[in-house]
């Protein structure tokens, strides 16, 4: 066997550590749950953060996190400060950790989350002009919420901010489909405007009200573009 083709130490040890717990010899990760060690820990924390002392907070948060790698509180925490302070690479890092520890009830909430974090950091790209990373961040923040409109309008603008017009078109066709927000809309609005397409337009928005007829906002919309 080459030595390109030997698997690595971090891959046999991640395949050693994944037959442990199926086995159900490997111990899982301390959550710190009915520990008075991790509980005094979080107070202390807690009191930092309540008296605004919010580095010596976020350094004791980390604390408990190191020491009990499972403890959903102690992360939650970090998260909310990292979200705070608008610092989107460590708080998407939190919450992939939660999304790992998270039940299923939960995982809804925690994706919504991450999809959010990815979300305002591709908006932080695309201020700096780095639509291309912008594109990456928007993506996966459709993959956390598929629901998520705010990112496929986004995506959309970071394609033509790349200068990739027609993908910008399909993103937000597709994302229509199934999502017909009036922000999705006005964007295919304006592009087909552009493209002097007028009926493909109208036949949008009436597709849109036919799915959504209490939409009160669709409606008028779709009056302003017969005229």
């Amino acid at each position: 066997m080459s030595a390109t083709s030997r698997p690595s130490l971090a891959t046999l040890a991640e395949f050693a550590h994944r037959a442990l717990r199926a086995l159900g010899v490997e111990r899982p990760p301390a959550s710190g749950d009915h520990d008075p060690q991790a509980a005094e820990a979080m107070q202390h924390a807690q009191e930092a953060q309540r008296a605004g002392r919010l580095d010596e907070a976020r350094t004791l948060f980390r604390h408990v996190a190191q020491r009990w790698p499972a403890h959903r509180g102690a992360l939650h925490e970090l998260r909310d400060l990292a979200v705070d302070a608008r610092h989107w690479d460590e708080a998407i890092a939190v919450q992939q950790q939660l999304m790992a520890l998270a039940p299923p009830a939960d995982r809804a909430a925690e994706a919504a989350w991450l999809a959010v974090e990815y979300y305002e950091l591709g908006r932080l790209e695309l201020a700096r002009g780095e639509a291309a990373s912008a594109v990456g961040h928007f993506k996966a923040a459709m993959r956390a919420d598929p629901t998520f409109t705010p990112a496929v309008v986004a995506l959309g603008d970071a394609y033509e901010a790349v200068g990739d017009s027609r993908e910008a078109l399909r993103t937000w066709e597709r994302a229509v489909e199934t999502q017909p927000a009036l922000p999705l809309l006005a964007r295919l609005e304006r592009a087909y405007r552009e493209q002097a397409r007028p009926s493909r337009m109208i036949a949008l928005y009436r597709s849109a009200s036919e799915r959504a007829p209490d939409d009160l906002a669709l409606a008028a919309a779709l009056g302003r573009v017969y005229f």
